[in-house]
């Protein structure tokens, strides 16, 4: 069985995938937990509990997401 840690860094291990935007959604808030997700591959660490945080990190990665596609896909998502 594979948690959302080690999905991450499954996802970030492969090519086709190394670019595809990732966002941890918790109901753990500590800085531990923050930054285990970034380490593994995760762009975006919100608390469930932040509805508007959340969605302007969605709507921040998705613009990232579509100006890197615009200008071929040659950039990184990441910060």
């Amino acid at each position: 069985e594979m948690d959302g840690w080690s999905l991450a860094e499954e996802i970030r291990n492969r090519m086709r995938w190394k670019q595809l935007p990732m966002l941890a959604l918790s109901s753990l808030q500590n800085e531990a937990d923050m930054k285990r997700a970034l380490h593994s591959g995760f762009d975006r660490y919100v608390p469930k509990f932040d509805r508007e945080s959340f969605l302007c990190s969605v709507a921040e990665l998705l613009d990232r997401t579509l100006k890197n596609r615009q200008v071929g896909g040659a950039e990184a998502v990441r910060p």
